[in-house]
């Protein structure tokens, strides 16, 4: 699934029933994983690898990237 305003520059290899979220953004290059889904507004620059989930500007895994946003309340 592509969501809206999803960029996709290059060349990108998607897995299938990937989910790439809104406005997400996928550099030249990056291969997203089967199952793997990309959070609304992130940025990736390195490849998500299969049943995955990113989230951020740039992509890290969910549960790290929730971990750095606790920190910082």
């Amino acid at each position: 699934t592509i969501c809206s305003n999803v960029s996709i520059s290059g060349r990108v290899r998607i897995g299938d029933k990937a989910y790439l979220g809104p406005q997400c953004a996928i550099s030249n290059g990056v291969s997203v994983g089967e199952l793997a889904t990309v959070s609304i507004g992130s940025v990736v620059t390195k490849d998500v690898t299969s049943k995955s989930r990113v989230t951020g500007n740039f992509a890290l895994p969910h549960d790290k990237w929730l971990n750095l946003v606790r920190k910082f309340r």
